[in-house]
């Protein structure tokens, strides 16, 4: 049975003491591979897509898609679709407990993909685009962007697969049960 090496990120060897550790990459390959860590995490996806495979289960992830990768959870990135831009954070465990831990969902699946909203995305890639912050700035609207992931943990519900058949059709189909109209002798009346 061949098992396999899985490596650590440390908080202590990345975050310098602060509470959060952000990265925003142009990615076409992984140079972590298969890794995990002792602090929580998330990606948003701001221009292209990739492939994450978390805790086994390959997951597609594109423009405004993110996942959350709670501690210990293993992880790696597979880049086939060219190049990738993503906002990568890392959040202290000390901060996470304290502030969002008990705004997470109960029964919360590392390998779910979910949506930032348009409007929310908009507003991301312009911050991150200015690059003009002001002391604390930056990390205000990092926690902003934290919470605001967090919050659409907390508020996912699966949504329901829209009806492919149009509601005109589904209406004529229904009246054609009418017998009055169409059934025999109904061009009589």
């Amino acid at each position: 049975m061949m098992t396999t090496e899985i490596s650590t990120a440390r908080e202590q060897q990345l975050f310098n003491g602060k509470n959060f550790h952000v990265v925003i990459y142009n990615k076409t390959e992984s140079v972590s591979g298969l890794h995990q860590h002792d602090y929580y995490e998330f990606t948003v996806v701001l221009t292209g897509r990739y492939y994450q495979e978390i805790n086994g289960k390959r997951v597609l992830l594109e423009r405004g898609d993110f996942v959350f990768i709670p501690m210990g959870s293993h992880h790696q990135s597979f880049y086939e679709f060219g190049a990738t831009r993503i906002l990568n954070v890392g959040i202290s465990r000390r901060f996470f407990e304290k502030h969002y831990l008990p705004l997470l969902p109960f029964g919360l699946v590392a390998s779910q993909v979910y949506a930032v909203q348009s409007a929310f995305l908009g507003y991301v890639e312009s911050v991150i685009a200015s690059l003009n912050f002001r002391e604390t700035e930056f990390d205000e609207f990092i926690e902003l962007v934290s919470f605001y992931v967090i919050n659409r943990l907390r508020h996912y519900r699966e949504e329901p697969v829209a009806d492919v058949i149009p509601q005109w059709l589904k209406n004529t189909v229904e009246a054609m049960h009418d017998k009055l109209k169409f059934g025999e002798g109904a061009l009589e009346n």
